[in-house]
């Protein structure tokens, strides 16, 4: 695995549920920092502490504290004060500066913090602090809640003869409709938790790394979705301590895109896991809007496609039920004319200027509904633009997952 130089990561149970549960990421230096978080009006504790630690770039970190089973949300000025005792234990066992530790949470909504169980575990975890593909793998298990894996994806660039290593971890499976942004856009209007932590040894200006963050997160965790709940807790960190050597990276460097490509590539390819393993999901599907006038249209469309529950339960079924997709498209919000839209799964066209074309393309679209990926896609015939969404089926075992979630 390509870890990148100078983090430590540590994992233990703190007893909030019966596995690991608490873990801590840490660098050994000052790390440029960028992240972006729900725009949920309702937001964690630790979400609205990290923001105001987020709120005057340029921002440094050097440690995480992340927990599972316990999302310590709706849970007032006590969540705060929680996790700031929580966020004060490791400033004083792991000699960091308080402004430069973050703290996440995941888990079931209005239940106070476990702080002594957290704060005795924190000994622990600066103890165990290590480099390992191991101790990686057991933070990505600690962050898990509904998952039924970790997710981890990890690459290696050259830039200015510097290898430059990069490793994500992320979790969700559950209340997975992400829409998040940087703290200076986090009030503009917006449509289980999702977390996700990147880490990188590569050097870079905090500003042009948030930049680079944002659009990722933009062309990933912003356009998936299992069911379209949005997260009180959506989180994305993202560290760059810069003990690779690199030459500090600038946008008129030659391998600045480089850089970026790889960055948008890591953070798909965890979106796409998520998806992957969505609660109770057996499909991936990638829905595709296109030809309409704006790329914003496009997105609307797509996402209400995906979140409707008709659609869903329909791909489940391996159901062609292009009726169901096209009124979603309808109800979206966005005009196009009903008489010009065509409609595919895969390559297997179902419907043509409006009009269904026949119980044999529905037989054929049907075979290609049986893969576990397939693509439905849409074109509303109104303009050049297009975009595309990624979602998963909703399945028996989706509704028994959440009927039980909390007893």
């Amino acid at each position: 695995m390509y870890l990148p130089k100078g983090f430590y990561y540590s994992a233990t149970s703190a007893g909030i549920k019966d596995k690991l549960d608490l873990a801590l990421i840490y660098s050994k230096t000052s790390a440029s920092c960028a992240a972006t978080f729900t725009k949920n009006l309702v937001k964690a504790a630790p979400v609205l502490i990290d923001m105001e630690k987020m709120k005057y770039p340029p921002c440094w970190a050097r440690a995480i504290l992340v927990n599972s089973g316990n999302a310590n949300a709706c849970t007032g000025d006590k969540g705060i004060k929680d996790a700031l005792t929580c966020i004060k234990e490791v400033k004083n066992k792991g000699e960091i500066p308080e402004d430069e530790i973050l703290i996440a949470s995941t888990g079931v909504i209005g239940v106070r913090l476990p702080v002594q169980k957290i704060t005795k575990c924190v000994d622990k975890l600066i103890n165990n602090l290590s480099q390992s593909d191991e101790a990686l793998k057991d933070v990505a298990c600690a962050i898990l809640t509904t998952d039924t894996r970790p997710k981890i994806v990890d690459k290696q660039i050259s830039l200015d003869d510097s290898l430059v290593n990069i490793v994500g971890i992320c979790k969700g499976a559950g209340m997975i409709g992400p829409d998040m942004a940087s703290v200076d856009n986090i009030y503009s209007p917006a449509h289980a938790t999702m977390l996700c932590f990147l880490m990188t040894d590569l050097l870079i200006d905090p500003i042009l790394w948030q930049e680079i963050l944002n659009e990722a997160v933009d062309k990933s965790f912003n356009k998936i979705l299992v069911d379209g709940d949005t997260s009180t807790n959506d989180t994305v960190i993202a560290l760059a301590n810069g003990l690779c050597g690199n030459k500090i990276l600038t946008k008129s460097n030659k391998q600045y895109v480089m850089l970026k490509d790889a960055i948008d590539e890591i953070l798909y390819r965890l979106s796409e896991m998520i998806v992957e393993d969505g609660e109770g999901a057996t499909k991936s599907v990638k829905i595709v809007v296109q030809g309409t006038k704006t790329k914003k249209d496009a997105l609307i469309i797509a996402k209400t496609i995906a979140s409707s529950p008709l659609v869903k339960t329909a791909i489940y079924g391996e159901d062609p039920n292009w009726g169901r997709i096209i009124a979603a498209a309808g109800r979206s919000g966005v005009y196009f004319n009903p008489e010009k839209i065509n409609l595919y799964i895969d390559e297997i066209k179902i419907l043509e200027n409006g009009l269904p074309l026949g119980e044999m393309a529905e037989k054929e679209a049907a075979k290609k509904m049986k893969a576990q990926k397939f693509s439905i896609v849409l074109d509303v015939s109104q303009g050049k633009e297009s975009e595309e969404v990624l979602t998963c089926d909703f399945s028996i075992d989706y509704v028994k997952i959440n009927a039980d979630y909390r007893t």
